[in-house]
């Protein structure tokens, strides 16, 4: 496996982390603990948390302490990196959705989110992603850091993902 750089988390990983009760849950919960003690390992996209708030938002007693979590995430945090989305990741996802046919934006957006941050790696349960091996742009050529390696959350992938920072 290659080593880990920065790890790039998509929307389902906080969801798992804050919304579910799973042994996942909890292993995220000391990565991202573990992750706050040390330079932040994890970077994500500000769409992120537009995704995040669409749930508690739409329920009709609102979650007003998901809410606060998730707007608190988004401003802020000892263990994650928040990157706009700019006109460049805009680019490469259109590259990328045009590369890959079913491909949504939100999931492109992501993608070219952790390619632009020199992510090695991309953590996420969405089992439609795959791995992205080579971007080339028709007009500015390779497009940055890849191969961009896809990570599922599950209990052997995150206990390496914590034994990678205890190193």
């Amino acid at each position: 496996m290659t080593p880990y750089r920065q790890i790039y988390l998509d929307t389902n990983i906080f969801v798992m982390f804050k919304e579910t009760k799973s042994r996942e849950g909890f292993l995220l919960d000391l990565l991202f603990k573990f992750s706050a003690s040390r330079r932040s390992s994890f970077v994500t996209s500000a769409l992120t948390f537009s995704e995040l708030l669409v749930k508690p938002y739409r329920e009709r007693d609102q979650d007003q302490d998901l809410i606060q979590t998730y707007s608190a995430w988004s401003r802020s945090t000892a263990w994650l990196t928040i990157t706009p989305v700019s006109t460049d990741v805009l680019d490469v996802a259109a590259l990328l959705r045009a590369e890959r046919g079913r491909l949504k934006l939100p999931d492109a957006i992501h993608l070219a989110t952790a390619i632009g941050m020199e992510c090695s790696h991309f953590l996420t349960a969405d089992m439609g992603l795959e791995t992205v091996d080579n971007v080339v742009h028709p007009v500015l050529g390779d497009v940055g850091a890849v191969p961009l390696s896809i990570l599922r959350p599950d209990e052997p992938t995150l206990t390496s993902l914590l034994q990678s920072l205890a190193e």
